[in-house]
């Protein structure tokens, strides 16, 4: 009895108690994923943001063809000097007297310019590259990646991946490398007839062919067909 009169006068009945923060503060009853931010209530109102500070937000767009993990550049010089030794352009006007266009645009890469009368063709035209819609450095890339995988032979669908190319634009680039190593075989003919009529010359085989020439053969050269 005594302790039921000291409980009264401790809470007297006109005392209330008024939480000062409710409980939905703390994220206890709130039932959403915590993997979806922090609750709601947290934030009621949305940031303002600016339109200047939102134009900031957005990156520029990277080309079409961009690929950080290749020396563009130095596929882009190889592809140019492939065009200037096999495919040299002339000047057609009469004052230049078939001078080779070797003026370049920086914005344009594919085209050439006659440093005199200023006449502007495309270097592309009439060549393997004919009508290419692919960026030129690409060509110097299939030529530079066939010479360091030879004897392997550099497919479509590894180009397709390594150039984010469709399949269909992949081989028709294969296709544009094997017509200008085409157009190289008659030149290639003639190198090998003249190196092999220098390293032949007065050389005769034994009539016997059961003989082993491989001693006559050690230090001559000889054609391989790959």
């Amino acid at each position: 009895m005594q302790s039921a009169l000291k409980y009264t006068e401790i809470r007297s009945p006109g005392q209330s108690f008024t939480p000062t923060r409710p409980w939905l503060e703390f994220g206890i009853f709130n039932t959403r994923n915590p993997n979806r931010g922090p609750p709601f209530l947290q934030s009621r109102t949305a940031p303002f943001i600016r339109k200047t500070e939102n134009r900031n937000l957005f990156r520029t767009p990277l080309p079409k063809h961009y690929n950080p993990a290749l020396n563009t550049v130095y596929f882009t010089e190889i592809t140019k000097k492939i065009l200037n030794d096999f495919y040299p352009k002339h000047c057609p006007t009469p004052e230049c007297n078939g001078r080779i266009l070797d003026k370049e645009i920086s914005t344009r890469t594919d085209l050439i310019r006659c440093p005199q009368c200023r006449h502007l063709t495309s270097r592309l035209s009439y060549t393997p590259l004919h009508h290419f819609k692919l960026p030129i450095w690409m060509f110097g890339y299939i030529l530079y990646e066939s010479l360091i995988q030879y004897p392997k032979v550099v497919t479509a669908t590894e180009l397709s991946k390594r150039l984010k190319i469709g399949y269909n634009a992949a081989s028709l680039l294969k296709r544009r490398f094997q017509l200008f190593a085409s157009d190289q075989l008659p030149k290639y003919k003639k190198l090998t007839y003249d190196a092999l009529n220098d390293q032949f010359k007065d050389f005769l085989l034994p009539p016997n062919e059961n003989r082993d020439i491989s001693k006559i053969m050690a230090k001559r050269p000889y054609v391989c067909v790959d």
